[in-house]
């Protein structure tokens, strides 16, 4: 490619998706580490100054605990700043209004849903990869269970044992949430869930252990 036709490009990849979204390789790694993001909340400050662009963030709890609004905070954040997010929607409850109410260009965002099992495991593995080579090391955590009109969804055992199967063969830890919940209909009790889905304070207590375990594992 020519001269001005690859500026042309890196102006058209600019335009939409923020100034020096395209840098030199020489200049890349060093910009990674150190540009954050600041939501102007008290994560800031949780954080050391902000988020690091570029990683991979999934924010966890129990229903009405904020995490969805915070997630919408920082992206908007993210991209006042000149960059973009990906929103990784696997139960497809991404809802847009609320997403322009907290200042997000919806241009300049790419949700992310798979519409099958087989497209939820390549996802996590193309995001595994890259977190590998940002120098991360990956834990995937199983799919908890999970009862739609009180019956469980059967598609959750095949997809962790595909997960089970995608960290043993790349060499990731993985965590197992899904048999310290199930009840044994692959489904969890009430203590653990509310709705059948989002676990409970008592379901996150049962889960604590093993996630500190596999984090232990790596470092």
């Amino acid at each position: 490619m020519g001269t001005p036709a690859l500026a042309e490009a890196i102006a058209r990849i600019e335009s939409r998706y923020g100034m020096r979204a395209v840098v030199r390789g020489d200049v890349a790694e060093r910009q990674d580490g150190e540009r954050r993001i600041t939501a102007g909340t008290s994560l800031d400050a949780v954080t050391g100054g902000g988020i690091r662009a570029g990683e991979p963030l999934a924010f966890v709890g129990p229903l009405t605990s904020g995490k969805q609004a915070l997630a919408l905070t920082v992206a908007a954040a993210a991209q006042r700043e000149g960059g973009m997010a990906a929103w990784i929607d696997p139960s497809a409850s991404f809802d847009p209004l609320a997403a322009l109410r907290a200042g997000i260009d919806l241009d300049r965002l790419v949700v992310i849903r798979a519409a099958s099992v087989d497209e939820v495991v390549s996802n996590i593995r193309s995001m595994g990869k890259l977190a590998s080579w940002h120098g991360m090391r990956v834990i995937i955590g199983s799919v908890l269970p999970a009862s739609r009109d009180g019956a469980p969804v059967t598609a959750v055992d095949e997809l962790n044992r595909k997960l089970a199967a995608l960290a043993q063969s790349e060499g990731y830890e993985f965590v197992d949430y899904y048999r310290a919940l199930d009840k044994g209909d692959g489904s969890m009790a009430a203590i653990n869930s509310g709705d059948g889905v989002h676990p409970t304070e008592a379901g996150y207590a049962r889960m604590r252990p093993l996630a500190v375990k596999a984090i232990a594992s790596v470092r």
